[in-house]
C-alpha cells in the first residue's frame, strides 16, 4: 500500500530538475528583504502591520561567471526555499493536502549561491561579456496569491541571456511572503471584505491594491538604482547588502513582465515610470484592477500582452467580463501612442511597438510554471491544458525577443513570434 501511495504520489507531483535556463552564462542568486520606510503595510497581514512599515522580499537573478561557478563553496538551491513556512498556504491554494507539496523542497533550480549563509556571493559577468555597459533590469511580478518562483525557469533564462532579473512577493497578496531575515511568514490577507458588494465598490479596492503594487516595483527600482550606486541606505535593507552590483546595474532600461494581476501591476508602473521602462510583458494579464485612464488610452511604453485565446477565466466573474476588450484597446492605444511620439516612421514600419498575441487553448496557469511541478493537481483542477515545458519555451521565447529589441535593443532581424513567425509554436497569432 505504501509504495502504490508513493508511486501515485511521484505521478500526480513528480520530483526532477527544472528546464535549464538556455542562454550562455551560467546563473547565481541573491536574496534581499528591503524595508520601504515612507509607506506603512496597506493590510494587516499580521497584528498591528498597519502601524509598520513595508517590508518586501525578492530573490535576484544574475549572470556570473564560469570561474565563479566552478567554486567549490557554491551550489544548487530548491526553487521553493522556505519550504516549512510556505507549503502548508501553496496546498490550500490548491486544493490538497500539504503532504503532497513535500516533494517541492527536492526540486532544485538552476542558480548558484553560497552552501554557507555567510559565503560569499558569486561574481556578476562582466559588460564585455554581455554587451559592454551595465546590465539591464527585468522585473518579475507574481499574480494575485502567487509567489516569487512561480516563473523561476523564465526568470532564471533571462539572466542566463544577460539581465539582471529580480523577483519580489508583494506582501499580503503573495500565498505567504517570507521575509528570511526578520524570520517573519506574511500570509496572504488581501480578499476582498464581504462588506464590498458592489462592482464599483470591488473596483475602488483592486485600483488602490493595484497601486499599492505599482508603488512597490517604484520604491525596488529606486533600491536598485542605490544598490548600482553604492547609496543604499543601511535602513532600507535587512540582511547583507553585497558589493557585487556595484556600477553593474542599468536603471534607466528596465522591463517589466507580470502573470495575471502581475501584469497589471507591470503596466500600471509603467504608467507612473515611462521614461524608465522601456518594455512591458502582460501574462494573461488581468486588467481590471488598472486606472480607468491606462485601460482606455494605453501606455507610452512598448506593450506586449499575451493572452489565453478561447477561455473563460475572467468572463466567469463579473468584474473581469470586460479584460478581453480592455487589452485590445490598451494595445491599439498604446501603438497610437508611440507611433505619434516616433521621430523615425522606418523604424515603425521595421517592429510593432505594441502587440496583442493569443495562444488558443492555454488556460489561465499555462502561463505560471506550476504545471511543471504540480501537472496532474492542476490539470485535475481544470487549471492547465498545455505541456509546462512547451509553454515555459514559448513564454521564455517572447519575452526574449521583446526585452531584446526594447530593452538591449539587441534585434537580429529575424523573423519572431512576436511578429506573427511562430514556427514550432502553431497555437499562437497575433492579434493585433
Amino acid at each position: 500500500g505504501g509504495v502504490g501511495l508513493s508511486i501515485g504520489l511521484s505521478y500526480l507531483l513528480p520530483v526532477f530538475d527544472l528546464p535549464k535556463p538556455t542562454g550562455k552564462f551560467p546563473v547565481a542568486h541573491w536574496d534581499f528583504e528591503w524595508v520601504d520606510r515612507e509607506r506603512a503595510e496597506w493590510i494587516d497581514p499580521w497584528p498591528h502591520a498597519k502601524d509598520q512599515p513595508r517590508h518586501i522580499f525578492l530573490r535576484v537573478w544574475y549572470p556570473t561567471t564560469l570561474a565563479a561557478a566552478s567554486r567549490h563553496d557554491v551550489g544548487r538551491f530548491t526553487f521553493f526555499p522556505h519550504h516549512e513556512f510556505r507549503a502548508g498556504p501553496r496546498a490550500r491554494l490548491f486544493g490538497v493536502p500539504s503532504f503532497l507539496l513535500g516533494h517541492f523542497s527536492h526540486i532544485k533550480s538552476h542558480s548558484l549561491a553560497p552552501l554557507s549563509p555567510d559565503g560569499a556571493p558569486l561574481a556578476v559577468a562582466p559588460p564585455h561579456a554581455t554587451f559592454n555597459r551595465p546590465l539591464p533590469l527585468i522585473i518579475f511580478s507574481h499574480g494575485y496569491q502567487g509567489a516569487f518562483d512561480q516563473n523561476v525557469h523564465l526568470c532564471e533564462t533571462l539572466a542566463s541571456h544577460g539581465y539582471i532579473v529580480a523577483s519580489p512577493d508583494f506582501p499580503g497578496d503573495a500565498t505567504t511572503a517570507y521575509l528570511p531575515y526578520s524570520k517573519r511568514a506574511i500570509p496572504f490577507n488581501a480578499e476582498a471584505p464581504s462588506t464590498l458588494t458592489s462592482i464599483d465598490q470591488l473596483r475602488t479596492l483592486r485600483n488602490r491594491h493595484s497601486d499599492v503594487r505599482a508603488k512597490d516595483l517604484l520604491f525596488i527600482i529606486s533600491q536598485f538604482e542605490a544598490l548600482t550606486n553604492g547609496t543604499l541606505s543601511p535602513s532600507s535593507t535587512t540582511g547583507p547588502t553585497p558589493s557585487i552590483f556595484t556600477s553593474r546595474i542599468d536603471t534607466t532600461s528596465i522591463g517589466l513582465i507580470g502573470h495575471s494581476f502581475g501584469g497589471c501591476t507591470s503596466i500600471h508602473t509603467a504608467h507612473l515610470l515611462p521614461s524608465r521602462i522601456k518594455a512591458v510583458i502582460g501574462l494573461d494579464a488581468w486588467t481590471y484592477p488598472l486606472p480607468a485612464i491606462v485601460r482606455r488610452n494605453g501606455i507610452n511604453t512598448p506593450l506586449l500582452l499575451f493572452q489565453a485565446e478561447g477561455t473563460d477565466f475572467f468572463s466567469s466573474v463579473d468584474y473581469g467580463k470586460e479584460n478581453d476588450k480592455d487589452c485590445a484597446r490598451m494595445v491599439e492605444a498604446t501603438a497610437v501612442n508611440l507611433s505619434s511620439s516616433s521621430s523615425s516612421p522606418s523604424l515603425e514600419k521595421e517592429s510593432k511597438k505594441a502587440t496583442l498575441l493569443l495562444i488558443n487553448g492555454a488556460k489561465h496557469y499555462d502561463f505560471s510554471e506550476a504545471g511543471l511541478y504540480a501537472p496532474l493537481v492542476l490539470k485535475a483542477l481544470g487549471a492547465r491544458e498545455k505541456d509546462a515545458r512547451y509553454m515555459a519555451k514559448l513564454v521564455g521565447t517572447v519575452a526574449l525577443e521583446w526585452f531584446g529589441r526594447f530593452v538591449k535593443g539587441e534585434d537580429d532581424g529575424k523573423g519572431k513570434v512576436v511578429d506573427g513567425v511562430v514556427g514550432e509554436f502553431t497555437d499562437v497569432r497575433v492579434a493585433i
